[in-house]
């Protein structure tokens, strides 16, 4: 069965957990990004946040909040720098002790109602190919989805690798393909690389998904602060590290 984590900034208490981060070495640096995609929506089609609201089961009175600043183009908590990177970092991983309960998603919801969830969860439509599963040691995912959503912004990715439990070995990935991407102002067009092949000296088995702004908008990201022009690069990225599944649009370095 599958088991969600949510949690709402509202009712929750920020909890202090001390949860790996991922790294990239310095002649890594050129090739990584450290910027979050930040997408305002200044002028989005009603249909867009309708959508939105019907699919996240907002309620009538955040509704109303996210369509309110919709229509003034007032940036949405979920993509204000601050407020996004105080979510907790256990809502941006996924353990193996977690994915052994069967949590396989978890949603965390801003003041203002917008969402921020991660999601590894089976497609029912996919014969599953998972060779081993023993999660005592790691468990292995072929062709795997993992996806990740920021307000408007859906992004997804399909990874084959070895995720290891601590003293089990080195996590590894050795493919990935098919990402995609949807939601406001993109035109769709991705491309995907391993970025670190097996994990290593506390360093992440690390794919990056990237993909670039079709269209000017407003906000913070990286460098770019008000306008952020077309062609800007946004990046997803999936990492295996220390026995656990991190899904984070930025690395941290």
């Amino acid at each position: 069965m599958k088991k969600i984590i949510i949690s709402s900034l509202v009712c929750c208490t920020m909890l202090s957990v001390a949860l790996p981060t991922i790294t990239a070495s310095a002649s890594e640096i050129d090739t990584l990004s450290n910027s979050s995609a930040i997408i305002d929506i200044n002028e989005p089609n009603d249909s867009l946040v309708e959508n939105y609201i019907q699919e996240y089961d907002i309620s009538l009175d955040k509704a109303e909040i996210l369509k309110y600043k919709a229509e003034n183009g007032i940036p949405w908590d979920i993509y204000d720098d601050e407020k996004f990177n105080a979510i907790p970092e256990e809502y941006k991983s996924i353990s193996l002790d977690e994915l052994e309960q069967g949590i396989t998603s978890k949603r965390y919801d801003m003041e203002d109602g917008s969402v921020f969830t991660i999601d590894m969860s089976p497609d029912p439509s996919i014969i599953q190919t998972r060779a081993v599963v023993n999660y005592s040691q790691g468990s292995q995912y072929n062709q795997h989805t993992f996806s990740m959503s920021r307000g408007l912004l859906n992004s997804k990715i399909k990874v084959t690798g070895w995720l290891a439990r601590v003293g089990f070995g080195y996590s590894k990935i050795t493919e990935s393909y098919g990402g995609s991407i949807s939601g406001f102002r993109t035109n769709g067009s991705t491309s995907e690389r391993i970025v670190r092949g097996t994990e290593s000296s506390g360093k992440a088995a690390l794919v990056e998904l990237k993909w670039a702004t079709s269209g000017t908008t407003g906000g913070s990201w990286g460098p770019f602060s008000g306008s952020i022009p077309v062609g800007s690069t946004c990046f997803m990225y999936v990492a295996f590290i220390r026995g656990q599944v991190k899904v984070a649009a930025s690395v941290p370095l």
